[in-house]
């Protein structure tokens, strides 16, 4: 059903009529401007139905409100995993490297979030800020803090 896409009513609900059978991603954009992205799995039996939910994170630009700089990027296709690590910014000086995922900010599991719900969580707090990051590599939890930068745009 790639590329159906379906609006939601003011509440944001919507219902797919005829869903196939198996594993299928429900997906939440558009809504930049407000929300970030929303993401979530389901496997779906022949004639079953099913409620999700789509956790998205809220966040606006409003004057004196900008967004700031991790000093890396997140691959948006699926998980959280962090890609181009600028040498010297708060991502590698806090002991991240290319490959990790992240599981915690500040302490809170963001296993319901989608890659680009993460990274607004994170980037959506003035420079200078300090986010408590956790992120598996390989087997291992390793934490560290963040200090946001100055966003480069």
């Amino acid at each position: 059903m790639q590329g159906e896409g379906v609006r939601t009513d003011a509440q944001g609900a919507f219902l797919i009529a005829a869903a196939p059978a198996g594993q299928i991603a429900v997906s939440c954009d558009g809504l930049w401007s407000n929300y970030s992205d929303g993401l979530r799995l389901v496997t779906l039996q022949t004639s079953q139905r099913v409620d999700v939910d789509v956790p998205v994170v809220a966040w606006s630009v409003r004057a004196g409100v900008s967004l700031a700089s991790m000093g890396a990027d997140i691959d948006r296709r699926t998980v959280p995993r962090l890609v181009r690590i600028q040498p010297g910014g708060p991502a590698a000086l806090a002991g991240f490297v290319e490959g990790d995922v992240i599981v915690t900010v500040d302490g809170v599991s963001v296993s319901e979030l989608s890659a680009g719900g993460v990274k607004v969580l994170i980037v959506h707090r003035p420079p200078g800020t300090k986010v408590k990051v956790g992120v598996t590599r390989g087997a291992k939890t390793v934490n560290g803090e963040l200090t946001l930068a100055e966003a480069p745009f």
